[in-house]
């Protein structure tokens, strides 16, 4: 009764990321701990909808925003009633595994993420359906007020288990605020780093695909791998890059750690991947020459991202950098290096870094690390607003800052919530912070802006040398496919000569 007819949906297949359903989670625990892990999820994984959401749900009223997400969910997307098992499904497995069917729970996953992607303020909401029974059914709500996001105010309902945009009668409900992270401009130079090497990674993919052959092996068809490259790699690399560049310029010193790590881990592991599966991929000349070709890409890809790196620890004095190595299955990795995480997996070395507190000479983070104590933290800073300025601003600034750190914790008092859990429900709350710590603290403010331009000035050197590079590269590929045309068009014309002399000859 609860199966239906789903629409085709390939349309869509180019906008999903590809997934392998690691990541799902088991969401044991009462169901206040079940709707936390899924606002955490949500979070975590709207990148999965990013490009669904800019492509197929952008410039839309409120109303049909609500319409269009309920219709592509319920249309695409076959019900399955909770399992024992209470899986959480990110987006991308949501969408692999979308005609075996999901629960109420992967669908409002599902539908948050595509709303945080729009900036649209929404709650997941669970609800007990009859009295003496417990919570059993989830779903998502959005207030027709974006503003004060009050619900009493009237609000839409996005349920993509049932063909209806009313909701249902229910006991009773709770809900779960979601908000989206809020961009806020810094004075810095806005996507200098990004916009840089993004258009670099854009160039060698572009460049990499020219001068890719086809092959009959299905893993090395030249649409797959293009659709791949460009979906699972290039995007991903350009969105992490971008994110980084953000958190150096608010000084996130925790983000910044956990967006390199993750950037150098794949790109260790992607690249050590494909030169074991081109060292022993020798039975097939089209297939090993793919490999090669990827290889060389990948090498290109390494130094751009170490050229990044190398120039952060360069340039921005504040942090004080280690670098250590750890070995893991290559199999670990997410992004796509033509190789398939499966095939042939091995034990590789990737590099990780830690980043220590900033020794400034003041002596104070500007945002409250994840973990430490809040009012010895705002101790510290009115200390350093006293000492550096002692003209009063450390009360106005306790008043600006208060109501974020009551915010931050009210998420602590949540003991269901893990570390993980915390880094991304506090994320868009350390912007805030930074925000108002530079607003106040003039000199430091000068200080991050300096050193940022001084990154940015040093990428462009980088960047500059390896356009130049790339330029002499794609010119030299060319001439040497113009050249092995020649010699085989040669060839050819050879044999036609040599048949032509004997039938004469006879």
């Amino acid at each position: 009764m609860l199966h239906r007819r789903l629409k085709d949906g390939k349309e869509f297949n180019d906008l999903m990321p590809s997934s392998d359903c690691s990541n799902v989670q088991l969401a044991n625990g009462n169901t206040k701990v079940a709707i936390d892990k899924m606002a955490f999820w949500a979070k975590k994984y709207q990148h999965h909808t990013k490009e669904l959401t800019s492509k197929k749900f952008s410039n839309l009223s409120l109303s049909k925003l609500c319409e269009k997400t309920h219709s592509f969910l319920f249309s695409h997307l076959q019900y399955k009633i909770d399992s024992y098992d209470q899986l959480l499904r990110s987006p991308a497995c949501s969408w692999k595994s979308r005609e075996e069917g999901l629960d109420c729970k992967s669908y409002s996953i599902f539908a948050s993420t595509i709303l945080l992607n729009a900036g649209i303020k929404h709650y997941l909401r669970r609800v007990i359906i009859n009295e003496g029974e417990g919570y059993s059914h989830v779903y998502v709500t959005v207030p027709k007020n974006q503003k004060t996001g009050n619900l009493k105010e009237g609000y839409y309902v996005i349920d993509g288990t049932i063909n209806t945009l009313k909701e249902q009668r229910v006991f009773k409900s709770d809900d779960v605020l979601m908000l989206p992270e809020k961009h806020t401009q810094l004075g810095f130079v806005q996507n200098g780093l990004s916009n840089g090497f993004n258009k670099l990674v854009s160039a060698g993919v572009d460049s990499f695909i020219e001068h890719l052959n086809s092959c009959s092996d299905s893993r090395f068809d030249k649409g797959i791998v293009e659709l791949r490259i460009k979906r699972d790699l290039q995007k991903v690399l350009q969105n992490k890059i971008t994110l980084l560049d953000e958190a150096i310029q608010i000084s996130n010193r925790t983000r910044i750690e956990r967006l390199f790590n993750e950037l150098l881990k794949e790109v260790d592991l992607g690249i050590a991947h494909l030169r074991s599966e081109t060292a022993h991929n020798t039975y097939d000349e089209c297939a090993l020459e793919v490999l090669q070709s990827a290889l060389v890409f990948a090498e290109q890809l390494k130094k751009y991202i170490d050229s990044y790196f190398n120039n952060f620890k360069k340039t921005q004095t504040r942090f004080i950098i280690d670098v250590t190595t750890n070995n893991t299955v290559t199999s670990e990795r997410t992004y796509y290096f033509v190789v398939g995480q499966s095939d042939n997996p091995i034990l590789a070395e990737y590099r990780q870094i830690s980043i220590r507190k900033e020794p400034n000479s003041y002596g104070v983070e500007p945002v409250v690390s994840y973990g430490e104590d809040i009012n010895t933290w705002l101790i510290s800073v009115r200390r350093h607003f006293i000492t550096n300025y002692n003209d009063g601003r450390e009360t106005r600034y306790e008043q600006k800052i208060r109501p974020v750190l009551v915010q931050i914790q009210a998420l602590r008092k949540k003991v269901e919530l893990g570390g993980e859990m915390l880094y991304y429900y506090e994320k868009p709350f350390h912007r805030e912070l930074y925000q108002i710590f530079i607003e106040f603290d003039t000199k430091y403010a000068g200080k991050v802006k300096q050193e940022y331009k001084n990154l940015y000035l040093e990428n462009q050197k980088s960047i500059k040398i390896y356009e130049e590079r790339l330029q002499q590269d794609i010119e030299e590929n060319r001439k040497a496919k113009r050249r092995k045309l020649l010699k085989k068009q040669f060839g050819y014309g050879a044999l036609i000569v040599s048949a032509l002399y004997l039938i004469l000859k006879k």
